[in-house]
């Protein structure tokens, strides 16, 4: 895990969500769903390289963060089973 990677994917989360309030500020509805959804993937990839675990597509960042963090968590059963649907 390299914190600087972790930490330069979290800032772009924080530019996605600062993107998405100027958006919905200027009322810009086309645009505006699309930067929190890259918010969430950069947060989500952040969150698997904790755990050494790395993807770059959508969709396998998805189902990595679904079993890794929703299906897994603290090893008692899913606490946030619909979470990866977010992303």
């Amino acid at each position: 895990m390299s914190k600087r990677e972790i930490a330069g994917l979290l800032a772009k989360a924080r530019r996605s969500v600062h993107a998405a309030e100027r958006l919905l500020r200027d009322d810009d509805t086309i645009l505006q769903s699309r930067a929190p959804m890259y918010g969430m993937f950069y947060v989500a990839q952040a969150m698997l390289l904790t755990r050494e675990v790395r993807r770059s597509k959508h969709s396998g960042v998805i189902a990595a963060f679904h079993e890794a963090v929703c299906e897994t968590r603290g090893g008692s059963g899913s606490v946030l089973p619909s979470a990866s649907r977010w992303i």
